[in-house]
């Protein structure tokens, strides 16, 4: 992961502030790999949801997010499915400049207030 390599570079030399740096989180990655690994082939499973879902995406996220939302909200019977132009899977990280220039979560939290 070249881009992580770059990040953790960058933030050996200049430090992550009031955040874990890249590397401390790295540590955890394999856990979270770990359970969407786990998932695999799981989707038909979730068709016994009764409950309201909201898929909430991103225009900009990776397209194997985008497919995996178009999975469940066919097999969810009560989905509503949102997703939010122009912005990435990071859209509800903090919109700190120095950190992250593409967090939006006034965006992500509009539209939770919304389906609540």
């Amino acid at each position: 992961m070249p881009a992580y390599t770059a990040v953790m570079k960058l933030e050996a030399k200049s430090g992550s502030g009031q955040y874990a740096s890249t590397a401390e989180l790295a540590r955890a990655f394999r856990f979270d790999f770990a359970v969407v690994a786990s998932m695999d082939g799981a989707i038909p499973t979730f068709e016994d949801i009764t409950q309201p879902v909201l898929l909430l995406g991103a225009g900009k996220s990776p397209a194997y997010l985008g497919r995996a939302l178009a999975a469940l909200e066919k097999v969810l019977p009560d989905a509503r499915r949102v997703e939010l132009a122009g912005l990435d899977h990071r859209a509800a990280w903090n919109i700190d400049p120095q950190r992250n220039k593409h967090g939006n979560p006034t965006a992500v939290a509009e539209r939770l207030k919304a389906f609540f």
